[in-house]
């Protein structure tokens, strides 16, 4: 599966794990899921496990829409958003996430490299991380 997600309701923490080959079209459509999940609320904050992506096959237009469907789900609710990157590659692609999501005032984005940072930013840090591991 290109991408899926996962919602941890007792942490407000939604997680995605894009795989392989990514399109614009698979990164919309598991948004377009998780936003319609009934388990996801405004405010929950995100996980964006990069470190089984092998290529992005992306466009900044993609990333707006994202961005788009994120600000109409959480209203005035700020969420943050934690990218976890284990390579140059996925870390661009971050970046370039970051530099229109954070056009708007709905979403902070920021990288790590450790997971453990990653829910420290997020303020999970009692999040057991097998969990992730278990679902990915």
């Amino acid at each position: 599966m290109p991408a899926d997600y996962k919602i941890f309701p007792d942490y407000a923490l939604l997680v995605t794990w894009p795989t392989g080959l990514v399109s614009s079209e698979e990164l919309i459509e598991v948004y377009r899921k998780a936003y319609a999940d009934p388990q996801l609320r405004p405010g929950f904050d995100e996980l964006v496990d990069l470190r089984r992506v092998t290529a992005f096959d992306v466009n900044a237009d993609s990333f707006r829409m994202i961005t788009s469907m994120t600000e109409a789900f959480q209203g005035s609710t700020a969420t943050r958003t934690a990218m976890l990157v284990d390579r140059p590659m996925n870390e661009i692609i971050s970046r370039l996430y970051q530099s229109i999501a954070e056009v708007g005032e709905a979403e902070v984005v920021a990288q790590f490299t450790a997971l453990t940072e990653a829910l420290d930013w997020l303020e999970r840090p009692g999040f057991p991380p097998e969990l992730l591991e278990r679902n990915r």
